[in-house]
């Protein structure tokens, strides 16, 4: 069995995710909306995850998310699928969290909340662990895991009491994303492969282009730009990605 770190496509313009939209805001009284998806306690081994789902509304999300982008996420950290990879992998994503529509222009995509909790599965001993002050905290990281391999039995997705603030997924997850062509997600592995030294080896879901960075600076008459302006710099930005889809990138 392979442990990988759920990760979104970082670094590379067309797999942009989500945001929520300005006018959304927490149901907890937390800061931002997106706060809501941490853990009560987040900071404590006692932590417990937030339902969400009793009394969720689909929340408006911005973006340029593409079509082929299956795993967009929410401001970077909250897992996001599209609907096809939703019928994917329903029944793992079902077993381990809550599925919550989103509302982008009419188009399926739901924000996932994980619930599903491993308290015994990492194995401390052979772990290297950077442990927050106090008695009950959790991690600041773990440099590197070791799991107990039977406490991972019949695991698709989850959290560790020692690091909620990362989702871990196993072959059985990977292997589904692989076989329905699914795009957008990163997948690092982190055990048996553990170290920094090899987490550079990862498996990605989508074919990526060659590349160099490009600055483009574009003057407004104000401060803001005006819905003319925002209008024509779409225009230029969707143009700019229809070129780079054209040279030769098949998205399947």
């Amino acid at each position: 069995m392979t442990v990988y770190k759920l990760d979104k496509i970082l670094d590379h313009p067309l797999y942009e995710g989500f945001a929520f939209a300005d006018q959304e805001t927490s149901s907890f009284g937390e800061d931002f909306p997106e706060d809501d998806f941490d853990p009560v306690d987040s900071d404590k081994l006692s932590w417990k995850p937030r339902s969400l789902a009793k009394d969720w509304k689909p929340r408006t999300v911005v973006g340029r998310v593409r079509p082929f982008n299956d795993f967009p996420c929410i401001a970077l950290s909250i897992p996001a699928f599209s609907g096809r990879a939703v019928e994917a992998i329903r029944d793992l994503l079902e077993e381990n969290g809550e599925l919550l529509p989103v509302d982008f222009e009419g188009q399926c995509y739901f924000a996932y909340n994980v619930t599903t909790k491993l308290t015994d599965a990492l194995d401390r001993k052979k772990s290297k662990i950077d442990w927050m002050p106090g008695k009950d905290a959790t991690a600041l990281e773990v440099e590197r895991y070791a799991f107990s391999p039977e406490k991972l039995r019949g695991q698709s997705i989850f959290r560790l009491a020692e690091d909620p603030a990362v989702i871990l997924v196993t072959d059985v997850f990977a292997q589904r994303v692989t076989d329905h062509g699914l795009n957008g997600f990163d997948l690092q592995p982190v055990w048996p492969q553990s170290t920094k030294e090899n987490r550079n080896q990862k498996t990605v879901s989508g074919k990526l282009l060659a590349r160099e960075s490009v600055l483009f600076i574009l003057e407004t008459k104000a401060d803001k730009p005006s819905a003319t302006e925002r209008k024509h710099l779409k225009g230029l930005l969707d143009e700019l990605d229809l070129n780079q889809a054209n040279a030769g990138v098949d998205f399947g």
